[in-house]
C-alpha cells in the first residue's frame, strides 16, 4: 500500500495547485517530466495516483499522441486514427506498439487500494468489416485471487470505430483490487488499439460484512471461518466446534429472530445490506475472532440487544468482549447489555475496542453471560473491522486555498492531525523532522478539509504531513513504503510543534 501521507511542495513565489482526489490517470501531464509521443510509461503516476503500468513481456506502454498516434492505434489504412467528434480525450493516450498477442498483456498494479477500477479502450470495433475485436480484463486481488473476468467484445454497447469505451470494474463490497490485466484476446490479427483514462476509487477499510465470501457466495446458513482471513486479516470461529453460519436478514433460519420466533429484521435507517452471521446461542459459548494482523482497534455489530421477545425484565441480553494481545495477554474487557447506549430491538449496536497506540489486539472473544435462549434473545453479528495497517492510511492533496485528505479506513476516523515544516531543512538535515517540522495547522479536526492559502516565500518551500485520530490516540505519519528511513513520530514529537 502506498497512502499519500507526506506531500512536498517546492514554491516559488507560487502556490502549486495539485487536482483532489488524483485518481484518474489520463497521460495529459507526467509527474516528473513532460508527455511527449513514444515516452515509456511505467511507474512514474505510482506516488501521486496509485497505479504502476508495466507488460506481461517487458516489452514498452508508450504514449500516443491523438490525430498523430505513435504505432498502435490506426486507421483501416493504417494511418494515425482520431476519436469521432464529441469524444475528446485530451492529446495523449497510452499504447504498446509491438504486435498484439494473448501472451503480451498489460498490467496496471493498484499501490492504493482499489474498490473500483477503470479505463477507456479505444476504437474496439472489426478493422472494416474484419474478424471482431475483444479484450478480456482480468481483476486479482492482494493475495493473487482471481475476483473475475470481464469481456469487451464489438458487440458490446459503447464500442465501435472510432469511440472510446470505457470500462468500470467492481466486485463486491468488500473485494478490494491489486492488479489488473487487460489482454487482447480477438480474431483480428492487426487491431488499432490505445487506452486513456485509467481510474481508480480507493476502498474503505477492509471489512467482513458478508455480502460476498472469498472462493464463493453468500447463502443461508453458509459456514463462515476461515474465509476473509486472506482478504481482511480476520478469521472467526465458535467455541465447541459449533458452525458460525450466514443469514438473511428478514429472513434468518436460526439464530435471530423477532418476538413470533420468525427471521427478524433491523429498523429501516439501519441498512447493513443483505447478510450477517449467526450460531445456536447458549449462556457462555464465544464467538472468537482472530486477526492475522494484529489490530489497533477492533470492532463489530452485535443485532438486537433487547430483553427478548416481549417485555422480559431481568432477561436483558448482556454480552462481554475480552481482548488479548499476541501472546494471548488480556487487554481489557468491555460489556454490552441491553438498555445501554445503541441497543436495542432490530437495532444493530456497534462496538469499538482500543487500547492505546501501542496495544495491539491479537484476539477478540465474545461471549453471552445469561440465559439468552430462555429470554427467546436472537444473535447476529455483522461488519467486524479488519485490521489496520500500523502506518499512515490517508492520503493529502493540496490545492490553492486548502489541504485536502481522505482516510482510506474512514470507519475508525475520529479526527484529523496536520503538520507544516520547512522542506529546505529537511533537506540539509537528511530528513531530521525535529528540526524541519514548524507548526501543527490543526488538532483532532473534524471533516474532510482544511481551508489554507498561505504560500511560501520565493525559493523556499513547506510540506505537510497528516495523521488520523482513532479510538485508540493518534494515527503514525509513517507511511507504508519501504523508502522511508526509520520513523517520523518520535522526531516530530521532539520538535514541540507536534499537534497536541
Amino acid at each position: 500500500m502506498r497512502p499519500f501521507a507526506l506531500l512536498l511542495v517546492a514554491l516559488a513565489a507560487t502556490r502549486v495547485a495539485l487536482a483532489y482526489p488524483p485518481e484518474t490517470v489520463d497521460f495529459e501531464s507526467v509527474p516528473g517530466g513532460s508527455a511527449a509521443i513514444g515516452l515509456i510509461v511505467s511507474s512514474q503516476y505510482d506516488i501521486r495516483n496509485g497505479m504502476r503500468f508495466r507488460m506481461s513481456d517487458h516489452s514498452s506502454l508508450r504514449l500516443g499522441d491523438y490525430d498523430g498516434a505513435w504505432q498502435g492505434w490506426v486507421n483501416d489504412a493504417g494511418e494515425p486514427d482520431v476519436l469521432a467528434d464529441g469524444y475528446f480525450r485530451g492529446d495523449f493516450f497510452a499504447v504498446y506498439p509491438e504486435a498484439t498477442t494473448p501472451e503480451r498483456f498489460l498490467i496496471v498494479e493498484y499501490t492504493i487500494p482499489a474498490r473500483s477500477v477503470g479505463l477507456d479502450i479505444l476504437d474496439v470495433d472489426d478493422g472494416g468489416e474484419g474478424p471482431p475485436e475483444q479484450w478480456t480484463l482480468r481483476a486479482y486481488d492482494g493475495n493473487g485471487i482471481l475476483l473475475g473476468t470481464w469481456l469487451v467484445t464489438v458487440s458490446d454497447a459503447g464500442t465501435g470505430d472510432t469511440l472510446p469505451t470505457t470500462v468500470a470494474l467492481t466486485f463486491g463490497e468488500t473485494d478490494v483490487i491489486a492488479r489488473l490485466e487487460i489482454a487482447y484476446t480477438g480474431e483480428s490479427l492487426s487491431p488499432g488499439f490505445g487506452f486513456d483514462n485509467f481510474t481508480l476509487e480507493p476502498a474503505i477499510c477492509c471489512a467482513v460484512d458478508f455480502e460476498s465470501v472469498p472462493g464463493g457466495s453468500p447463502a443461508v446458513n453458509l459456514p463462515i471461518s476461515l474465509e476473509y482471513e486472506g482478504r481482511c486479516s480476520v478469521g472467526l470461529s465458535v467455541a465447541d466446534e459449533v458452525d458460525l453460519l450466514l443469514g438473511d436478514y428478514g429472513g434468518t433460519q436460526e439464530g435471530w429472530i423477532d418476538d413470533s420466533y420468525n427471521g427478524d429484521a433491523l429498523l429501516p435507517r439501519y441498512d447493513r445490506g443483505k447478510w450477517f452471521a449467526t450460531y445456536a446461542a447458549i449462556p457462555d459459548r464465544r464467538l472468537v475472532v482472530h486477526y492475522a494482523t494484529p489490530a489497533r482497534v477492533a470492532g463489530l455489530d452485535i443485532l438486537d440487544v433487547d430483553d427478548g421477545p416481549g417485555d422480559n425484565p431481568g432477561y436483558e441480553e448482556e454480552w462481554v468482549l475480552e481482548a488479548y494481545d499476541p501472546a494471548g495477554t488480556i487487554l481489557g474487557t468491555q460489556t454490552v447489555r441491553a438498555g445501554g447506549e445503541g441497543t436495542g430491538d432490530a437495532i444493530p449496536t456497534t462496538v469499538r475496542l482500543s487500547y492505546g497506540t501501542e496495544a495491539a489486539i491479537g484476539r477478540l472473544e465474545i461471549r453471552q453471560v445469561n440465559d439468552l435462549l430462555a429470554s427467546g434473545a436472537g444473535v447476529g453479528f455483522d461488519d467486524f473491522l479488519a485490521p489496520e495497517p500500523p502506518c499512515n492510511s490517508t492520503r493529502l492533496g493540496v490545492d490553492r486555498d486548502a489541504l485536502r485528505w481522505r482516510h482510506t479506513c474512514a470507519a475508525t476516523a475520529l479526527g484529523t492531525d496536520a503538520v507544516r515544516g520547512d522542506l529546505e531543512v529537511l533537506r540539509e538535515t537528511g530528513g531530521d523532522f525535529e528540526r524541519a517540522t514548524v507548526e501543527c495547522l490543526g488538532s483532532n479536526m473534524a471533516g474532510m478539509e482544511l481551508p489554507y492559502a498561505a504560500v511560501p516565500a520565493e525559493g523556499s518551500g513547506w510540506w505537510y504531513l497528516v495523521r488520523k485520530r482513532t479510538a485508540a490516540g493518534p494515527d503514525s505519519y509513517d507511511t507504508c513504503t519501504a523508502s522511508q528511513v526509520g520513523s517520523r513520530d518520535p522526531r516530530i514529537l521532539a520538535s514541540g510543534q507536534d499537534c497536541p
